[in-house]
């Protein structure tokens, strides 16, 4: 199992469980916005395993490429528990755990402008950093 940047055109989708995406333009703003946390799914041959809706929302962003986890030599049934499972060994958030991010949200964005604007520079100083810690 390895993590690669593939070609979205490179992605197979083929024998697939999922046949309704939802709301893909949400998931697109969100990856827009905060971009990829989870790679999709792929075996060897780049046929799609698990993030349908990842890839489609990337695909609707005009990507060219997605992080994917690659993984090698499994079984056909292993392959269809990866899709199933990743779609059904979830939890979604209670009524009260949205209302309390929306809380949360609201303090954060109360703070001070000036506490603000320092944390984005930190944020800008990270990433200028991270340039040349690369291998």
């Amino acid at each position: 199992m390895r993590i690669e940047q593939i070609s979205i055109d490179a992605v197979r989708v083929v024998d697939r469980v999922r046949e309704d995406y939802g709301d893909i333009d949400a998931l697109a703003a969100s990856l827009k916005s905060c971009g990829q946390h989870m790679p999709i799914i792929v075996d060897e041959k780049y046929r799609l395993l698990a993030g349908g809706r990842r890839l489609q929302a990337a695909k609707r962003l005009g990507w060219t490429t997605i992080n994917a986890r690659v993984m090698d030599g499994l079984s056909p049934l292993q392959k269809l528990d990866i899709e199933v499972q990743e779609n059904l060994m979830r939890k979604d958030f209670t009524e009260a755990e949205i209302n309390k991010s929306i809380e949360m949200k609201k303090r954060l964005m109360r703070r001070p402008w000036y506490k603000r604007l320092l944390e984005f520079l930190a944020e800008i100083w990270e990433s200028f950093l991270a340039l040349f810690s690369r291998k």
